[in-house]
């Protein structure tokens, strides 16, 4: 999409992303040196992968795309087949989205009903935004080749080709204000750019038509600027 400068991109808005909150079952954390005992319900990952975790989750709103980071906990590298199936560390995730997608033609908060009581009872990761395309009605979620939709109720790890994303937020109902507003403010000004090339084109035809009318037609015809008169003919009309 169009920017307003073509060397740089502007960052309009930072949004808070929703941080994982553990429930009250969970009584006690993984220690650093095995951190994968955090499969136990009641244990919490180790504060070394939280604290990473939580350092590199971002959300920009840009003012032609909207862009988040959603860490991942991965195996670390080792000399067990190349890994140490003991050790996890955070790898980035990051995801960007242009405003044209058609996934931000519906923006809507999914967070679940009671999210305050559940999450502290079962833990949870923030509120829900959700971006998707629809269609047959809403049964279907667009989808890229080779699979042309993928209906809605179909996980989207089993599916990740629908056009279907979920971002954590800290307040939903604010993420959501500021995202509607920069892909308004995006659209309209990709709108004014097209208008004014449109307009620039019409311009230039118009002059080019405006020359060629005025070219004077040579069948025959000399230029008045180009008569020769004979002197003799001058003093005779003197």
């Amino acid at each position: 999409m169009s920017r307003r400068r073509a060397d740089g991109i502007r960052l309009l808005r930072s949004l808070a992303p929703g941080q994982q909150k553990t429930g009250a079952c969970v009584c006690c954390a993984a220690p650093s040196c095995c951190p994968m005992c955090s499969i136990f319900l009641c244990c919490d990952d180790a504060k070394y992968i939280a604290q990473k975790r939580d350092a590199s989750k971002y959300v920009f709103v840009r003012e032609n795309s909207l862009e988040w980071n959603e860490p991942e906990i991965v195996w670390k590298t080792g000399s067990c087949l190349g890994m140490d199936p003991c050790m996890y560390v955070i790898q980035d995730n990051p995801e960007v989205v242009y405003y044209d997608d058609p996934m931000f033609e519906e923006i809507s908060d999914q967070t679940r009903w009671c999210n305050e009581t559940r999450t502290c009872l079962l833990g949870g990761r923030g509120e829900v935004v959700r971006f998707t395309s629809t269609c047959f009605y809403g049964l279907c979620y667009r989808s890229a080749y080779p699979c042309p939709c993928v209906p809605v109720c179909f996980p989207r790890w089993l599916f990740p080709c629908a056009r279907e994303r979920e971002l954590y937020l800290e307040d939903a109902s604010e993420g959501i204000h500021a995202i509607r507003n920069a892909v308004r403010n995006a659209r309209e000004h990709d709108t004014l750019y097209q208008d004014v090339d449109h307009g620039d084109q019409m311009w230039e035809q118009s002059d080019r038509k405006s020359d060629a009318d005025l070219e004077p037609s040579l069948g025959g015809i000399i230029p008045t600027s180009e008569v020769i008169v004979d002197p003799s003919e001058r003093n005779v009309n003197n």
